[in-house]
């Protein structure tokens, strides 16, 4: 793939972020990198790379297997025996920039453990596919 083709990628992963409520990770400028020397940004291969990394970690911490481990083991080291549900707090920018609430309610979504596999398998095949040559897009203004 070329750099027209990674542009065309993140582009479509960038609306479909948005689509579904997650703007704080299509965000570009929240990729950029303060140095001593400059200001890091990346092209759009690794951006849509940073994208899909950011999307994963963000359906890790609301799939199941994530909240039936972390609930197992607060039960393990509390008198929390009944303890069915987590509440996950959000950093002030997710609140602000996706109109999320302070305190979010987990229980976790049990399709996510399948979506993820997906979700890394694309990853995987949009770096088998790429023909850039590139190993990171960085740039420094």
């Amino acid at each position: 793939m070329n750099e027209e083709d990674w542009l065309e990628i993140l582009r479509h992963i960038q609306a479909e972020l948005r689509e579904i409520g997650l703007h704080s990770i299509a965000e570009l400028s929240g990729y950029e990198e303060e140095t001593h020397e400059a200001r890091r940004t990346f092209g759009a291969r690794k951006l849509s790379i940073l994208m899909l990394e950011a999307l994963d970690r963000h359906m890790a911490i609301h799939s199941s297997d994530t909240v039936d481990l972390a609930l197992n083991m607060i039960r393990e080291n509390s008198d929390s025996k009944g303890l069915d549900g987590a509440i996950l707090i959000n950093d002030r920018d997710d609140i602000d920039v996706e109109g999320r609430d302070h305190e979010e309610f987990l229980q976790g979504d049990p399709r996510i453990p399948s979506a993820m596999k997906d979700l890394r398998n694309l990853i995987g095949q949009l770096l088998e596919a790429d023909s850039s040559g590139s190993a990171d897009g960085e740039d420094f203004e």
